[in-house]
C-alpha cells in the first residue's frame, strides 16, 4: 500500500554530477533534502526567482558534502548561495529538486 507522505517535511535525495579534477571527471554524489512543491509554487518559484533563491527556497539541508577543508556544508542560505556560484553544483542541484519533486526532467535547466 502507498500513503503519500507529508509534503512539510523535507525528505533526502541524491545529487548526483560529474566534477572535474586535476585527474580527470570524478563521479559526485551527496545528498540534499528537499521540501516538496506544488506545481503552481513552482510555476511562482521559476517566474520570480533566481536560481539562487529557488534553491533557497527548496533546500532544507545538505549531508555528505564538505568544503575544501572538510567542514560539513549545512545548508544554510549562505552555503545555497556559494554552491550556486559553481555552475555545475547549481545545475546538479536543481536538476535533483525537479527529478524529487516531479520524477522526471532529468537535466532539466532553469532558463
Amino acid at each position: 500500500m502507498f500513503q503519500l507522505a507529508d509534503t512539510s517535511k523535507p525528505v533526502k535525495w541524491p545529487v548526483e554530477f560529474k566534477y572535474p579534477t586535476d585527474k580527470g571527471e570524478a563521479d559526485v554524489k551527496f545528498y540534499a533534502l528537499f521540501y516538496f512543491k506544488t506545481e503552481e509554487e513552482i510555476k511562482k518559484l521559476n517566474d520570480s526567482m533566481s536560481d539562487e533563491k529557488f534553491l533557497q527556497s527548496v533546500v532544507h539541508s545538505f549531508e555528505e558534502l564538505k568544503d575544501s577543508d572538510g567542514k560539513a556544508i549545512k545548508g544554510s542560505k549562505s552555503d545555497v548561495k556559494k554552491l550556486c556560484s559553481i555552475t555545475r553544483i547549481k545545475h546538479a542541484l536543481i536538476n535533483a529538486f525537479y527529478d524529487f519533486n516531479s520524477g522526471d526532467l532529468k537535466n532539466f535547466v532553469r532558463q
